[in-house]
């Protein structure tokens, strides 16, 4: 038998982020979870503790930190983690942000990107899109709930480009990020809607 010194899975990531920032990136962003959009069976992708290790070592080399998160259990975690910034927490699925977790958001001045749809873009999700329906169904609560507890907001478009075939396939015409009217995706307009 052979005795191997154990390492805790922080401290391999500890090596993984300073090598990945030695590399002059801007900013760390992570995952939090998965991207199932806030299914109840949505897992975290890191421990508390190791993103904990991900963003000191991000703040330890001057830039921020960013988490992805899709449920409110990773948006918690990545917020007491200590994580500059949020992408799309507003999108947390059919349970909405908890009160106690807003609070924590403005206690440590963490900022959230949020994708706000408009009502014309919310009603047509709604009645579209059925995979996507469950995921944004608390998004205009969570964004109104974040406005109120005077949570540091930043507009998010994910604005892209869709190669011709994608944007004219009948399947993608269900998704949340389907071309049409008022659609945060459509790059060079989405952040005008």
């Amino acid at each position: 038998l052979h005795s191997f010194p154990t390492r805790r899975s922080s401290d391999l990531h500890i090596g993984e982020v300073r090598a990945y920032i030695g590399k002059g990136i801007d900013f760390i962003k992570y995952a939090s979870s998965e991207h199932r959009w806030g299914d109840p069976s949505t897992f975290l992708l890191f421990s508390q503790q190791s993103q904990t290790a991900i963003v000191a070592e991000a703040h330890r080399a001057g830039i921020t930190a960013q988490a992805h998160t899709t449920s409110v259990e990773s948006l918690r975690v990545a917020v007491e983690a200590g994580s500059d910034l949020i992408q799309h927490c507003n999108l947390s699925g059919p349970i909405p942000i908890p009160e106690s977790t807003l609070e924590l958001m403005v206690k440590h001045g963490t900022a959230a990107a949020v994708f706000p749809l408009t009502q014309k873009r919310f009603d047509w999700l709604m009645e579209t899109c059925q995979i996507d329906r469950k995921y944004f169904s608390t998004s205009d609560d969570n964004c109104r709930n974040l406005m109120r507890s005077g949570t540091l907001l930043l507009l998010a478009t994910d604005g892209m480009i869709f190669a011709p075939d994608v944007a004219t396939d009948p399947v993608f015409s269900k998704f949340w990020l389907a071309p049409g009217e008022d659609n945060l995706n459509d790059l060079a307009t989405g952040h005008f809607v």
